[in-house]
C-alpha cells in the first residue's frame, strides 16, 4: 500500500486505520493517517512500515500482534494523551523499529512479551509531564533479547523500563523527568553500558 502521501482520516474512529492480518512481505507507506483506535495494525510477517505519519490515533500509532521480521522505520508519530507510539504487544519477534520519530503523551515504545528485536535511532519526545504517573519512553515487559541502542528520549517521567532479562541497552540519550534507566528486581542478565544522562533526577 503506497498512499502517495494522501490522508485516512478514521473521524474518531474506533477502528484501524490500515489493518494488515496474517499475510506476508505486505507494505504500508507514505500514508498520513489519523484519528483512528490504532493508526496502523500489523499482523503479518516480513513486512515494511515506513515514512508514514500517523497523528491522534487513540491506542497506538502502530501496533504489531504477533509479528516477525517487519521493519518500522522512518514514521513520525504524534500521539494523543494516553497513546501509545508503538506497541509490540504479544510474541513479536525479530522486528527492528528505526530512525522514527515520537511525539507521545503516554509511552513512547512499548513491548510486551516479545523478543530478539531492535530498536535503534529513534527519538522520542513526551508532550506533557505528569510527575504523577509513569510514562516511559521505551519499556520492556516480558520481553527478553532485544537491542537498544542510539535512541534519544526526552521528557518521560521514565526514559527506559526494562521488566524483563537478557536485554542489551548501550549508547542512549536520556533527558528524563524523573529516572533515566529503571530496572525491576525481577530482571536478570541485562548488559547496560554507556548512555548518556542528562538533567536526569536519579539515573
Amino acid at each position: 500500500l503506497n498512499c502517495a502521501n494522501h490522508i485516512i482520516d478514521g473521524n474518531n474512529s474506533n477502528a484501524n486505520g490500515v489493518w494488515s492480518g496474517e499475510y506476508h512481505n505486505v507494505s504500508i507507506k507514505n500514508c498520513i493517517i489519523t484519528d483512528f483506535k490504532n493508526g496502523i495494525r500489523f499482523d503479518s510477517d516480513s513486512g515494511l512500515i515506513t515514512n508514514n505519519i500517523l497523528k491522534s490515533n487513540t491506542d497506538n500509532g502502530i501496533f504489531l500482534y504477533i509479528s516477525s521480521y517487519t521493519n518500522i522505520t522512518n514514521n513520525i508519530i504524534d500521539s494523543p494523551l494516553f497513546s501509545n507510539g508503538i506497541a509490540l504487544a504479544h510474541f513479536d519477534s525479530n522486528n527492528n523499529i528505526i530512525n522514527n520519530t515520537i511525539n507521545s503523551s503516554f509511552d513512547g515504545i512499548k513491548l510486551s512479551f516479545s523478543n530478539n528485536n531492535k530498536i535503534i535511532n529513534n527519538t522520542l519526545l513526551m508532550e506533557f509531564i505528569n510527575s504523577a504517573t509513569n510514562e516511559y519512553g521505551i519499556g520492556l515487559s516480558n520481553s527478553h533479547n532485544n537491542i537498544l541502542n542510539g535512541n534519544n528520549i526526552f521528557q518521560y517521567n521514565i526514559g527506559i523500563l526494562v521488566f524483563s532479562s537478557n536485554n542489551t541497552v548501550t549508547s542512549n540519550t536520556l533527558s528524563a523527568y524523573v529516572r533515566g534507566i529503571k530496572v525491576y528486581d525481577i530482571s536478570k542478565n541485562n548488559v547496560i553500558y554507556n548512555n548518556v544522562f542528562n538533567n536526569v533526577n536519579s539515573p
